[in-house]
Order: C-alpha cells, then structure tokens, then sequence
C-alpha cells in the first residue's frame, strides 16, 4: 500500500477498515475520530438525491475535525456522545429534522431507497452506540443483521416507518442482547414473530404494528415481566387466539392488536394487568363476552374493543375504572341495558356504543357525568324519553342519539351544552316542538333531526346560529314558512328541510349565504315565484325543489350558478320557456324539470352542459323538433326523457352518439321519420317509442327484439317484420343466419388474419419510429424517482409506453401494462403535468399521498418518472379488474361473501387513511372504479388524483371534509338516503361508503 503525503486527510473507509481489524484482532475499542470516520461514511452511504444525503452534506461535512484536534462528531445534528470518551452513544435522524435543520425543500428525492445493511454497516465501528433511530428514511431490504453489525450496548433502536422486508430473525435478541426499545412498525416485514424475542428479557416496549406479519402472537412473550408496550396491530395476517400469557406482563402500560384476524374472546387473565393504561383490540374478529375481570385494570385510560363480534351485556364491573377516558365499543353484537354503574366513570370523556344491540333507556345517571364531551348511542334499540339530565354534561362536544327508539320531545335542557357542536337525533320516534333553548348552543354546526315526527315551525332562534354548517330536519311535519332570519346563519352549507309541510314563498333571504353547498326543500307546500336572486348563491352545488307548488318561470340567473351538479324542480306548476343559461352549466349531471306547464322549444344550448348524464324535460308543453344539439351531450348516460310533450319531426340522427345512454323515452309526442337511428345506438336498455307517429319497419335491433310491444304502441304507421310474428319462423332464420355467418366469419377471419401479417410486419418498425418520436415530443431527459427498490430504468419503462400495453384509460390519461425484462409486471399511469396555478396537480397530489402510505388495502406506489410535460406513476400491476367490472359483468359473479371480505377491506383501508396517516388522507373519489382486485380478490384502493390532506387538532375531532364535492356526484348521496357526512362519523362513513360500492349497482 503506498503511503500517504504528510498532512493529507486519511479517508474514512480506510480508518473505519483498520479499527475494524483491530476491534476483531484485539478487542481494542475504536476512538473518537474512528466514530467521526463512521459517520461520514454513513452519510455517504445514502444515494446523492435523498434528503439525508443532502442535508448531512450541509451540516456534517463542513464541520469535520482537522487531524489531531478535538473531535467535532459530539455537536453535529442528531449526534450524541459520551461526556469524556466523545465516544458516539446516540444517533438520531428523521425527514423532518434534517429538512428543517438543512432548509432542503419537500420533493419526491425524500423518498429515494437506500439499501438498510449498507446504511447501518457504514455504523459497526460505534462500539459504544446505545440508541440508533432512523425513521422514516426509507430504508430498504432485510433487517441488517451479522457477525459483522453488532451493537452489544444498543439499548433503543428505532427503524420504523421505513421499507424494511423479510422476516424478523429468530436471532435477533443475540445481536441486540441489551435492548430495552424495539420499534420496527411501517414496514413490510413479513413471517411470524419469532417466540426467541422474548430473550431480549429487558425490554420494554415492542412495536411491530402496520406490516405484513402472519402466524399466532407468541405466548412467550408474557416471559416479557418489564415490558410496557406491546403493539402488533395492522397486521392483518396475523391470527389465532390472544395468549393468556400475556396476563403475566405484569408491568404492561399499552397493548395494542388492532386491525388483525385474531379470534376467540379476551382471556380473563389481562385483569392482572394492573398497570395497563390503554387496550386497543378493534377492527379484529374477536367475540364471546366482554370478561368482567377488565374491571381490575384500575389504571386503565382508553378502552378500544370497537369493530368485532363481541356479544353479551356490558359488564357492570367497567364503573370501577376511575380512570377511565375513552371507551368505544361500536359496531359489536352487544346487549341489554347500558349498566347505570358507568355514572361511577367520573373521568370518561368518549362513550362510544353505536351499532349494538342494547335496549332499554339510557341511565339519567349518565347526566352526573360533567366530563364527558361525547356520547354516541346510535343504531341500537334503545327506547323512552331522553334524559333531561344530559344538560348538565357541561362539556358535550357531540350527542348522536340517531337510529334508536327514542319517544317524547327533545328536552328543552340540551339547550344549556353550551359546547355542543354535533346534534343527531335522526330516525326515532321524537314528537313535539324543536326547543328554541337549542339556540343557546352558540357552537352548534350540525344538527339532523330528519325522520322524526315533529312539529311546529322552525325556531328563529336556531337558524341564527353564526357557527351551524348543516341543518336536516326532512321527514318531519314540521310547518309554517322558512323564516327570514335563516339569512343570518352565514355558515350554512347543507339545508334540507324536503318532506314536511312548509308552506309560503323561499325567502330571498336564502340566496344571500355564500357557503350554501346542498339545499333541499322538496316535497312541501311552498308557492310563489324561483326569485331571481338566486343567481349570487354562487357556492350551491345541488337544488332541489321538486313536489311544490312553486309558479312562474325559472330564473335566467340560474345558469349564473357555475357550480351546480344537480337540479330537479320538477312537479310544479312552472311556466314560460326553459332558459339557455343553463347551457352555462358545465359541471351539471341532471337536470328535471319534468311534470311543469313549461313550453317553448328546447333550448340547443343545453348541448354545453358536457358532464350531464340524466335530462328529465317530460309531462311538459315543449314544441318543435329535436334539436340535433342533444346528440352531441355524450355524457348522457342514465336517462333522456323528453315525453308526453308537443315534440314534432324526426329524431336527430346526431342520436347515434349518445354512446352510453341507457333509458331514452320519446313517447307520446308528434315524432315521425323512421327508427333506423336507434338501431345504433347500441348501449340503450330500455327505449320507449309509444303514440308518435313513427312510421317503416321496426329495425333488426336487439333493442327492438327485447321491447315490449307497448313501447311501440300507438304509431300506426309501423310495421312489423314477418320474422316477428311467429316464432318457429323466427328460430329457422337464426339458425340459417348463424350457419351462413359462421361460414363467411370463417372465410373473413383467414382472410383479414392474413392481412394482419402483412400490415404488423409494415407498422412494427414505423410504429417504434413514432413511438420514440413522441417520447422525444414529450421532452428529454426522463429521470427515474424509485420509491422502492427497482431492478429497471427509465429507458426500459420508456420503451414499454406503446400503444399495444394501454390496458385503460383514467381521467388524467392513459395507464400502460408492462411487462419487464426480468419478468416483473408494472403498471404506468400518464400523467400530463398541471397547467398552471389554478390547476389541480393531481401528480402532486397522487405521489404526496402514496409515496408514504403503507397497507395491504392500498396500491403500492413503486415510483416516479419524471419528463418536462408528462410524468409516469408506477405501480404494482393488479391485474383482475377493478369492482365496477365484477360487480356489472355478466361472466363474473360475486358471493357474499366476497362482497363482506371486499367491504371489510375498503373499509380498513379507509380507516388507515383517516386515522393512522398523519395528516390524515380523504381520498374524495370512492367508488367501484377506483377499488382493483387482486387473483384472491383483495381490494385496493387506487387513483389518488383527487385526495387531500385534512388537517386535525386532535384524534377526536370529526374530519372536516371539502365543501367542493369531488370525483362523481353519484357517489355522495346514493338512493333516497342522507348523504355520507351529514348522519355518519368518520368512522361509520367507512361502512357507508363501502355499501355505495357493493350495493348501488
């Protein structure tokens, strides 16, 4: 080896290599300027464009120690050493800290992989190192173990939140035999957890919750006397009984198994856990009775059973835990009564016990409670009166009595919870006055008391509210005319008053708030004139005024309402001509006006309303032809009804491109010409043509063969083929008809395969001529971001975006199936990049939201490939279609028990999203479309192009979602019901959502 010039800096590596020989040879200790060598070459080891890398380049490398000098290790970010030896004893680094600390900016680089082994080897030479944390640095590969990587005093490692992968070794406690803090959750491990962990016989808390584990929790761990937390939920693979071993972990403080497949019942034996603070078993399949010995975990703090099979009473030994805060037992099979001993839980702030089946009344004892901010009893069987008592609960934030059997009137003394924000009495049995005390609750937002039978007029008091965002009290007899003072309630975003007997004009007043999102007043008494003045409720996204007794024409200010999806005023008693301004309304997808006195000719302009999928203008007085302008609304998918008016002329041929409509009803007008146009249009499931005067053959359609004959009744002029008059007849022509068109099929087919040859062999080279000369278009050079471990490159993914891989194509642009060179099967995503400011990223968006976001339910985001106009998102290819495709295909079928597994899978999916990912993610597009399958049909969630970070003050509150609806407008309110976050929790929203998916077909 040549030597090296005086004064020259010896290279890390090479300082690190000989203290490593002498550590092996000898024994002797590596000393300070071996640790700082260590450290730099740990910093090197990160990949150029990661953020560790960058950071560390600026704080660490400039403030190395000249040769011979005190070492300068002791003072860098995150490094802590020893106060004489300078020995490094503690290294500490997350994104966070190295952004902040660094000024580097936000970008994908932070996610750039680096290899663990390599990372943590760089740190073997510090033999004094007791804690090691490297979160979120997203670390790839095995857990880094081996004679070579040994920290015998490590005590706390913690390297979760990274994409660790394989098992955990069974030997882990030989190389680590000190620790007291092991934390390896977000990861990807998968296998059992090894029974040999508990030799680490010091340690204290253990969480390897959120990966892929699988097998039995290990009884051995209740040899774990001084462990303190013990987390292994969200995995869901994980299974069988919970151990009554670990009852003997005597110094227990958190236990945590949510979000597993553990079965059986909670063994008796954790009411030895007498230090335990907080039990988290939800989401499981655990079931058998709650055991009356929790009772004696007298510290207990936070009780999370929600979401399993539990069944039995609520054990009247729970009121002995004074200490407890937090107790959610949803979504369970629970029974009887709710036991008056929990007046004892003085503490208890959360009483969550929604969707059992408990019966009976609610204790009036529960009103002693003072600290309790939110009771939820909804879904359950419970009856009588509510307890006036609950007006002394000082400090209630939410009430949600919904869903129960509740009788009598709503106590005028809720009006004393001066904090109460969420009032839900929906579906019981209430009668009397709503109480004008409830306008004393000044932080009132949102109140449903819909499907009740109230009555009376609605209290001024209430609708001045400055705070109230949502107010439903439809399915009700409530009466009287919409009071003036509503124009006060300046917050208001959701109005739904429909189904009651309200009588009088809508007061202008209405039209003046700037938040009104979603008004509803149909199937009511109201009369008068639409005022003009609608026009400045810019903000209103659906209207609906339908079953009135509303006069006069329809405003032309409506088309100023540039954010309305849905309108129906139908069956009133509106005059005068439907206005071309509604042409303006691009985001409209229906439209009724039907069952009107409105005339005129239809208006072409209705052409520009491009996102309409249902029109309803029948049972009105409209004359004229067709206009051909209707042919080219090719969003229009559900329903074109223009009947039972004065319509004359033939049928627009431009009809043909209406490519998606499914029900068309032109009858009983003045209609004529032929039908050949229908005949085109093949997507249509349901064609009614009646008491026209259409005229020729019915076409050779399916449409017509499947019709019935009052579909075409009443048009004298049309004839019948004789092939439709007897059905022996009309069995022979098909059969001949299928023979010859088997024969020339046949004879087409070796003739157009032949063609093919010819042209492929011609197209092949020209092809990838065009192909790289639009990769080219789209801007050099394209630069590869994994998120994972990727063994291609950006030229290969590249090659593989061709026409012949586009397997569909989503509202941002193509996805591509491609098959790699060394057989691993991706999927891309184009992407087009964002226009300009007022333009949503959904690339930003999609990447911000999956480049961190790990669970089974969701589609892994592998990477990005980055060009000047266009980026690529690769994923994981699932390969078995989405639920939309299974769910209205003929060739597959799905169980119910496929459906409940899918349901389950979204749900925890959703779950994670809303309440593990910090923020939480409202993914804002759900639907059938957006959940993949896998072979064993698995759900993923997928297309993220629309999610948003919701920022949260605390676990607690209620997740404030857009006031812009997102995605598909069918998804947010299905059928006749409330829409999803009007009467649901964030939590009970997960199971709505999923039932739009399965069961709204």
């Amino acid at each position: 080896m040549p030597t090296m010039a005086a004064g020259s800096a010896t290279p890390p590596c090479f300082v690190i290599f000989t203290c490593l020989l002498l550590v092996a040879s000898s024994g002797v200790n590596c000393g300070p300027a071996e640790d700082e060598a260590a450290l730099l070459d740990f910093a090197t080891s990160f990949s150029p464009r990661s953020v560790a890398r960058i950071a560390l380049s600026r704080l660490w490398m400039p403030f190395r120690s000249a040769t011979n000098a005190t070492p300068k290790h002791c003072s860098w970010l995150g490094v802590s050493c020893a106060p004489i030896s300078f020995r490094v004893i503690s290294l500490s680094l997350t994104p966070s800290t190295l952004r902040s600390a660094a000024a580097v900016n936000q970008g994908p680089a932070a996610s750039v992989p680096a290899d663990a082994e390599q990372i943590i080897r760089a740190l073997s030479p510090l033999s004094s190192l007791q804690s090691l944390a490297l979160p979120s640095l997203n670390l790839s590969g095995i857990l880094p173990i081996s004679d070579v990587i040994r920290f015998p005093k490590l005590t706390y490692l913690d390297l979760s939140s990274n994409n660790l992968s394989g098992t955990i070794p069974a030997s882990f406690c030989s190389y680590y035999p000190s620790l007291i803090e092991l934390h390896l959750a977000f990861n990807q491990l998968s296998g059992p957890i090894p029974p040999d962990i508990a030799a680490c016989a010091h340690l204290r808390a253990l969480t390897v919750h959120d990966n892929q584990l699988s097998g039995h929790i290990p009884a051995s761990l209740g040899r774990l006397t001084q462990l303190e937390v013990l987390r292994v939920g969200g995995n869901s693979l994980l299974s069988g009984g919970l151990p009554a071993e670990l009852g003997n972990c005597s110094s227990l403080k958190a236990l945590g198994v949510a979000a597993t497949s553990v079965t059986g019942s909670i063994p008796p034996e954790f009411g030895r856990l007498v230090h335990l603070e907080t039990l988290m078993i939800f989401e499981a399949n655990l079931s058998g009775p709650i055991p009356p010995e929790l009772g004696n975990c007298s510290q207990l703090v936070e009780l999370y059973l929600f979401s399993n099979r539990l069944s039995g009473s609520l054990p009247p030994e729970l009121g002995k835990l004074a200490k407890l805060e937090k107790l959610y037992l949803w979504q369970n099979q629970l029974s009887g009564s709710i036991p008056a001993e929990l007046q004892s839980l003085k503490r208890l702030q959360s009483l969550d016990l929604s969707q059992n089946y408990f019966s009976g009344s609610i204790p009036a004892s529960l009103g002693t409670l003072a600290t309790m901010s939110r009771l939820f009893l909804s879904a359950n069987f419970l009856s009588g009166n509510i307890p006036v008592e609950l007006g002394n609960c000082s400090m209630m934030v939410g009430l949600q009595l919904d869903r129960n059997l509740f009788t009598g009137s709503i106590p005028m003394a809720l009006g004393k919870l001066s904090n109460l924000q969420l009032l839900f009495l929906w579906n019981n049995s209430l009668e009397g006055e709503i109480p004008s005390s409830l306008g004393d609750c000044q932080n009132l937002q949102s109140v449903d008391l819909s499907w009740n039978r109230l009555s009376g007029s609605l209290p001024v008091e209430l609708l001045e509210l400055q705070l109230l965002d949502k107010f439903l009290v439809m399915a009700n007899e409530l009466s009287g005319s919409i009071p003036k003072a509503i124009g006060k309630c300046r917050s208001l975003n959701r109005l739904r008053l429909a189904k009651n007997k309200f009588s009088g004009p809508i007061p202008a007043e209405i039209w003046t708030l700037q938040k009104l999102t979603f008004l509803d007043i149909s199937e009511n008494q109201l009369s008068g004139r639409i005022s003009e003045s609608i026009g400045e409720c810019t903000t209103l996204e659906l209207f609906d005024a339908h079953e009135n007794l509303l006069q006069g024409p329809i405003p032309t200010q409506l088309g100023n309402l540039h954010n309305l999806q849905s309108i129906d005023i139908s069956l009133n008693r509106l005059t005068g001509q439907l206005p071309s301004s509604l042409g303006s309304l691009s985001r409209l997808t229906k439209l009724k006006v039907q069952s009107n006195s409105m005339s005129g000719c239809i208006p072409p302009e209705l052409r520009k309303c491009e996102s309409l999928t249902t029109l309803d203008l029948s049972s009105n007085s409209f004359f004229g032809t067709i206009p051909s302008a209707l042919g080219g609304i090719s969003t229009l998918s559900v329903s074109l009804n223009i009947s039972c008016n004065k319509l004359s002329g033939p049928v627009p041929e431009e009809f043909e491109n209406l490519f998606a409509l499914g029900e068309l009803d032109l009858s009983h007008n003045q209609l004529s010409g032929s039908l050949d146009v229908f005949a085109r249009m093949s997507s249509l499931v349901s064609l009614n043509i009646s008491y026209n005067v259409f005229s020729g053959p019915l076409p050779d359609a399916y449409i017509f063969k499947s019709m019935y004959a009052s579909n075409y009744a009443g048009n004298p002029g049309l004839c019948a083929p004789s092939s439709y008059c007897n059905a022996a007849i009309r069995g022979r022509t098909r059969r001949r008809k299928a023979i010859v068109g088997f024969l020339s099929g046949s004879v087409f087919l070796s003739f157009l395969a032949g063609l093919l040859l010819v042209r492929i062999t011609v197209r092949r080279s020209a092809k990838a001529r065009m192909d790289m000369e639009d990769l080219n278009d789209l801007g050099w050079p394209w630069e590869l971001i994994p998120f994972t471990k990727l063994s291609f490159t950006a030229a290969e993914v590249l090659e593989r975006m061709v026409d012949e891989n586009i397997v569909g194509k989503g509202g941002s642009g193509e996805v591509y199936r491609a098959e790699m060179s060394n057989g691993e099967v991706i999927a891309m995503k184009k992407v087009l990049r964002a226009a300009g400011k007022g333009t949503r990223d959904c690339f930003a968006a999609e990447v911000e939201a999956l480049r961190t976001a790990r669970h089974t339910n969701i589609v892994r985001l592998l990477g990005v490939c980055l060009g000047n106009r266009v980026n690529l998102l690769l994923y994981e290819f699932i390969g078995n279609g989405s639920l939309e495709e299974w769910l209205h295909s003929h060739k597959r079928a799905l169980d119910w028990d496929n459906r409940y597994e899918i349901a389950l899978g979204v749900a925890q999916g959703l779950a994670y999203l809303h309440h593990d990912c910090v923020p939480p993610i409202l993914h804002r597009d759900i639907k059938a479309s957006n959940i993949l399958l896998d072979g064993r049909l698995h759900p993923l969630l997928a297309d993220f192009g629309l999610a948003k970070f919701a920022h949260v003050s605390s676990p607690e509150t209620h997740l404030s979602l857009q006031t812009m609806l997102a995605g598909s407008y069918g998804y947010i309110a299905p059928g006749k019901d409330h829409t999803i976050d009007e009467h649901f929790s964030v939590n009970q929203m997960h199971v709505r959502i999923i039932q739009t998916c399965l069961f709204y077909q």
